[in-house]
């Protein structure tokens, strides 16, 4: 678990930085600080000041426990297992981080900076991909811990705040691959399937509560993994005070291996597993609730919408047709199409996109000219190999001068972001694709779409809330508990004012773009909604409740683009005003 060479003699005297000793180069800087040693669930949010404690001592051999974390940089994803053939054979589940026991190597003596030095008394590990450690070696039974991380051994340990589930890609291939072959970069946290993506989440956990939390992963490569998966031994698995599941995987309507990308699994195998695992009383914090989550990747809200006319949500004239329509006779499906698109729109539409639902990094997406070039379009999309959609999504073409990206925190508009895809190819294998987008400044925005127009710019900025808003009513239809996080993609156009219409909404896991701060944002809503059976629920309906408070969220005019698009993480913001969660 680690690679520098293990030192067993102890020190003559307290050093200057008592870990100097350790081997390697300088780390890479870390993305979230260290958490106060004593940060808890109950300190997290409320404004309640930890609890100090004087620093520990240990004698050497002395048992203890420590905090172990997989995806620690160093740890090489271990875990350990229950015994030597434990996790042998998929699907792996195990627990990723939480108490294990130890033994103390080398006297501890609370100097300041000092780390405790342990042997891992547990004897059985293996790594996502199932391959066991040899704890014979020194390199990887001995490991340094903060002291915050070391507890004395204890037969009746408290149970955690948090216990949390985590299904995510085990597979061989490199999930940090995802980097957005076709859509541009997912920002400073990465895609959500990615090593990158659960180690930036679980390491904002560990800031805000230290070691008051816990964490299982399974480890899944196919759709036979999810299915397999025992809710009930899940739910036996999770001991935390309060339960959560957060699942990082892509759904697809394509057979196992097929979907283009490491990462993506069918569709109806996890959305199933989540359901399983909701009814067990796990529910899901990420990205949502097993039938919001359909709802949103499906894309039928897009027919179910642009059928009844025009309407506050605005969605652009779409039909579906059948995948056994485009298997018969492509060209008479197409002009079927076409023909619907007329009648829904009330006008002529000679061009579109064709898309399909459960699609992930514009994969799925062709642009069509005529019904030839759609017949062709519908013929490319559906008899891609392996895959299992029952139908295709035809849309009309919109108008537009770029693509507003608003990103929705538990109920308020956050950050507004500008893009433009690059014009789809004509010719080659990317032909019909909208292979790339670039962000737009908002240096640009303001000169060119708003003619250097403060008036039309906070114009276009009061129409983007509003879009949210109805959408978030829509949501709150679908389901009565606020979602902590959505982004509502619309398409810009000025006619004699703006002319708005929506292009997605985007499921909690979608990408950060150059936005410096949202990984922070986002996260933090997703770990308060984790408690919202408890004392933070309070804080939630103060908040929706207090209509006098000003939204201080930028505007697309305000703010430095250069700042918001340099990767990094930002510092903690001030806590929120609830000191009086717990008096309620």
């Amino acid at each position: 678990m680690q690679d520098d060479t293990y030192d067993a003699a102890p020190p003559p005297a307290p050093p200057a930085h008592a870990d100097a000793d350790a081997a390697g180069d300088e780390p890479e800087p870390k993305r979230w600080p260290d958490p106060d040693p004593n940060a808890c669930a109950e300190s997290f949010g409320t404004g309640i000041e930890n609890a100090t404690e004087e620093p520990r001592t240990y004698r050497e051999g002395e048992e203890v426990d420590v905090f172990y974390r997989a995806l620690e940089e160093d740890t090489g994803g271990y875990f350990p297992c229950a015994d030597s053939t434990d996790n042998l054979c998929g699907p792996r589940v195990a627990r990723s981080d939480g108490w294990v026991p130890a033994v103390v190597e080398r006297a501890h003596h609370g100097w300041d900076g000092e780390q405790v030095l342990v042997r891992h008394a547990w004897p059985h590990w293996r790594e996502p991909g199932g391959r066991p450690l040899d704890m014979s070696d020194d390199r990887n039974s001995v490991q340094r811990f903060a002291p915050y991380r070391v507890r004395p051994r204890s037969e009746k340990p408290e149970k955690p705040s948090l216990d949390i589930l985590l299904v995510r890609w085990g597979g061989k291939e490199d999930p940090d691959a995802c980097a957005g072959q076709y859509s541009g970069s997912w920002g400073s946290a990465g895609a959500v399937v990615s090593d990158r993506f659960a180690s930036g989440l679980l390491d904002f956990v560990h800031w805000k509560l230290g070691c008051d939390y816990g964490a299982c992963t399974a480890y899944v490569t196919s759709g036979s993994d999810l299915e397999r998966l025992c809710e009930r031994r899940i739910t036996q698995m999770l001991e935390g005070k309060h339960v959560a599941a957060f699942y990082l995987l892509w759904p697809a309507r394509f057979d196992d291996g097929t979907a283009g990308r490491p990462g993506m699994v069918p569709a109806d195998s996890l959305l199933e597993l989540m359901r399983r695992v909701e009814s067990a009383g796990v529910p899901t914090r990420f990205p949502h609730a097993a039938h919001v989550y359909r709802a949103l990747l499906a894309k039928e809200w897009t027919t179910a919408v642009s059928g009844c006319g025009p309407s506050q949500m605005r969605v652009p004239a779409t039909t579906r047709v059948a995948a056994s329509s485009v298997a018969r006779v492509p060209f008479s499906a197409a002009k079927r199409a076409v023909d619907a698109l007329r009648a829904i729109k009330g006008d002529e539409c000679d061009r579109g996109v064709v898309k399909l639902g459960y699609s992930w990094e514009a994969l799925d997406v062709r642009a069509w000219r005529g019904v030839s070039d759609l017949a062709g379009a519908l013929v490319d999309v559906l008899h891609q190999p392996g895959c299992r959609a029952r139908h295709v999504f035809v849309q009309e073409y919109v108008r537009h001068l770029g693509e507003a990206r608003c990103y929705v925190v538990d109920g308020r508009v956050a950050k507004i972001l500008f893009t433009r895809f690059e014009p789809p190819d004509d010719e080659g294998d990317d032909a019909g694709r909208f292979c790339t987008f670039k962000e737009v400044p908002r240096s640009v925005i303001l000169e060119g779409w708003c003619e250097n127009s403060s008036e039309r710019l906070r114009a276009l900025d009061a129409e983007l809330r509003g879009l949210c808003a109805t959408w978030g009513t829509w949501l709150l239809a679908l389901d009565a508990e606020p979602q902590p996080f959505y982004r509502i993609d619309a398409f810009v156009w000025w006619d004699d004012g703006w002319r708005l219409t929506t292009g997605e909404i985007t499921e909690l896991g979608g990408s950060f773009l150059g936005w410096r701060d949202g990984p922070r944002v986002v996260f933090e809503a997703v770990l308060r909604s984790c408690f919202r059976d408890g004392a933070l629920e309070a804080w939630e309906g103060r908040r929706r409740a207090d209509d006098a408070t000003p939204d201080r969220s930028p505007t697309p005019g305000d703010g430095d683009d250069e700042d918001d698009a340099r990767p990094g993480w930002s510092e903690e913001p001030p806590a929120p005003p609830v000191a009086d969660y717990l008096s309620q």
